[in-house]
């Protein structure tokens, strides 16, 4: 039941018309006077990147293969360190629904997965589910579901 409402809120939560997004522009020549305060985004920056570093990508897992967040494509193997709840894990606990923080490096149209965290945006029991299973409360928190 966890599973399910997680991955019920994973998906009403993931965004769409991912795929077809442009790639990022070069970035502007004032943008070596200001230091990167983000999570890294194409992982070039003229100045000490002080976000995730490399490429950061947050988002659900929709599909593996290799492993697809957003939309995107990340190589990862058995060497790729996992944490899920703060401890190490193996590569096979990843599921499709899962929100995951990827640190990749790469370029062109490859990218590695350097370090693969599983974010979990609900935890705890399920408490209640509404009769009309549009809604069900998780740890106290009222989580619904969009059609």
């Amino acid at each position: 039941m966890r599973l399910l409402a997680l991955a019920c809120l994973a998906a009403a939560c993931s965004p769409a018309g991912t795929e077809n997004r442009p790639a990022a522009p070069p970035p502007a020549t004032t943008a070596a006077t200001v230091a990167d305060r983000g999570i890294g985004g194409t992982g070039i920056s003229p100045v000490e990147d002080r976000g995730m570093g490399g490429t950061g990508i947050v988002g659900v897992i929709t599909g593996f293969g290799s492993i697809w967040v957003n939309g995107i494509e990340v190589e990862f193997d058995p060497a790729t360190p996992v944490r899920v709840e703060g401890s190490s894990a193996r590569g096979d606990v990843l599921r499709v629904g899962q929100v995951a923080v990827i640190t990749a490096s790469g370029s062109g149209s490859r990218l590695d997965a350097r370090s693969i965290i599983v974010r979990h945006e609900v935890s705890g029991p399920v408490e209640a589910v509404e009769s009309n299973g549009t809604a069900l409360r998780v740890a106290g928190q009222r989580v619904t579901f969009a059609g």
